[in-house]
């Protein structure tokens, strides 16, 4: 599967890879989808915008923990819009002109 942070952590942890239940979900709809979501990592035609800000939300959290678990100081607040604004570029259609490949 893909080479994410989450994958690298289970593999540290349990010795095996990370699945999202998006993944199984999909895999249980279309199989062939999957893979060229997942391993092929081809991108989707849209994505909703609820899926968009809440990655967002993750990106800013993760960033303002992820150096308290290392031990380290928390970053300053005013880092936290710039990981949020940052997972919101790769859907913007601006920038990313993608269409569908597989539709089952």
């Amino acid at each position: 599967m893909s080479t994410n942070p989450a994958n690298e952590v289970a593999r540290a942890l349990t010795g095996r890879d990370y699945i999202s239940w998006s993944a199984i979900s999909t895999f249980r709809s279309c199989p062939l989808k999957c893979w060229f979501r997942y391993v092929a990592g081809l991108p989707e035609e849209s994505v909703s915008s609820a899926l968009v800000f809440g990655t967002g939300i993750h990106a800013a959290i993760e960033d303002f923990y992820r150096a308290e678990l290392a031990g380290e100081a928390k970053p300053d607040l005013n880092a936290l819009p710039f990981a949020y604004r940052s997972a919101w570029l790769p859907h913007d259609p601006e920038k990313n002109c993608w269409r569908t490949i597989v539709q089952c």
